[in-house]
Order: C-alpha cells, then structure tokens, then sequence
C-alpha cells in the first residue's frame, strides 16, 4: 500500500543512472527511437586505454567517462584543451590510490604532456574548489569537445 511508491521512484533513479548497460542487453531499438527523438545533451565519451594499463586504473577509468556521460554522480572530471582531466579523489572514490593510478598511467603513456616530468599533476576548479588532478591524453578519449572558454588559451 503507502510503501509502494518510494521504492518506485527508486527503481526508475536507479535506472537512469545506468542506460548504457540495461540498453545493450534489452531492447536496442527501443534506445535508438528514444535517442533520435531527444538531442544529446552532453558528449558521449570513450576511452581507448592499451592493454598495458592496470586493471584497477582501466575500471576506475570507465567508471568515471560512465558518469561523466550519463551526468549521474556528476565525478570531478572535464574535457580540457590538453586532455580529460581527472580529480585524483575520484581514483580515491573507486578505491584506486592516486599513486598508483599515476605510475600505471604514466607507464601506459595516456597522460598529456608525456608525463615524463617530475610530477603531471595540474589544478582544476570544479564547485569552487581547486582539485588536484591529471591529463588523460586526448587520443586516449573519443567525443572530446572541451568548453569554449577553456580553449581561448591554448596556444
């Protein structure tokens, strides 16, 4: 009776946090009707990491791209100039120490700028807040289109 609505309502949140996977395995075409009748609102990403990446960094990685497109958890993350930057709290939240997630990328070579130097990370304001974060390069993540005002000083 009374209890039956609420976890309605948490059902269907639960359901539009998650598309890409429920749709694969459904009803493809139902999404493709739904996807021609409303315009994307954001870009859909994908990230294209080598074999040679960790695990752990990969699936915290696809996590975080998973977020970003379906605009659910909202992660610290943004397309940039220089690549997608990625708060390190966000390796923290998927139980990936930044560390780790550094060395594995810097040995797989997805961070920009080569990360060759002595520390790759950069800053990035996201709610006001500065967060400390890294630079996947851009041809290791398709879709990109970083903001207008963001590229006026790539030079």
């Amino acid at each position: 009776g009374p209890g039956t609505p609420a976890p309605e309502t948490g059902e269907r949140a639960a359901d539009t946090g998650g598309p890409q996977s429920t749709v694969q395995g459904a009803s493809a075409s139902d999404a493709s009707s739904a996807a021609q009748a409303d315009p994307p609102v954001a870009p859909s990403l994908a990230l294209h990491a080598p074999m040679r990446l960790a695990p752990h960094v990969r699936a915290a990685l696809v996590d975080i791209v998973d977020a970003l497109n379906t605009g659910s958890a909202a992660p610290m993350a943004a397309a940039t100039p220089a690549g997608l930057f990625v708060a390190l709290a966000e390796f923290e939240r998927r139980h990936v120490e930044p560390s780790l997630a550094l060395r594995a990328l810097r040995e797989a070579r997805m961070l920009a700028g080569g990360g060759d130097g002595p520390a790759p990370t950069s800053t990035w304001v996201f709610g006001g807040e500065a967060c400390l974060g890294l630079t996947i390069a851009p041809p290791f993540v398709s879709g990109m289109e970083p903001a207008a005002d963001a590229g006026s000083g790539n030079r």
